[in-house]
């Protein structure tokens, strides 16, 4: 089947205005929160993210709906330091917030929701973690294969280097 340039352009033009026609929702903001929040290395990552997600969630309800330069003026009032990792996941996350309306940003799930899940990631993270080190630290270097044997006695065991 054929397509002349003339009905793709009339095509594209349909599909880019069905886009901008729809309500702006804060689905794409959810879940880019959430994967955030899976992401997160450790608790004090997860803490941090938890205190900074209520707090632009609330401010973000408060002035919404915002424009294009509500993200910049939300993040300065909520971290005070630009240099902040913080400062920009705030106002990085608040883009997918612009000209959404007020309902749907206080009907966003609080961190609970989201730091639970990644809470119980990085504890089984830590478990994993301090399982391998107890069984490397049982492990005598003379019952490794040759080439590990010879190794440590030509450079030393570990801690000894």
């Amino acid at each position: 089947m054929k397509i002349t340039k003339e009905r793709l352009k009339e095509i594209i033009k349909e599909e880019l205005g069905a886009d901008s026609n729809a309500p702006r929702t804060a689905d794409r903001f959810s879940d880019a929160i959430r994967g955030q929040f899976m992401r997160a290395k450790d608790r004090a990552t997860v803490e941090g993210l938890a205190h900074h997600y209520d707090e632009m969630i609330a401010r973000a309800a408060n002035s919404a709906p915002f424009g294009p330069e509500g993200p910049l003026e939300i993040a300065d009032g909520l971290v005070l330091d630009r240099e902040s990792p913080y400062w920009s996941w705030v106002r990085h996350h608040l883009q997918h917030l612009i000209e959404v309306p007020p309902e749907a940003i206080e009907a966003l799930p609080l961190s609970g929701e989201f730091a639970d899940a990644a809470m119980e990631r990085v504890a089984a993270k830590e478990e994993r973690k301090a399982a391998n080190l107890k069984r490397l630290a049982a492990i005598d270097p003379k019952d490794l294969p040759d080439g590990a044997a010879a190794y440590y006695k030509k450079y030393g065991t570990r801690g000894e280097f």
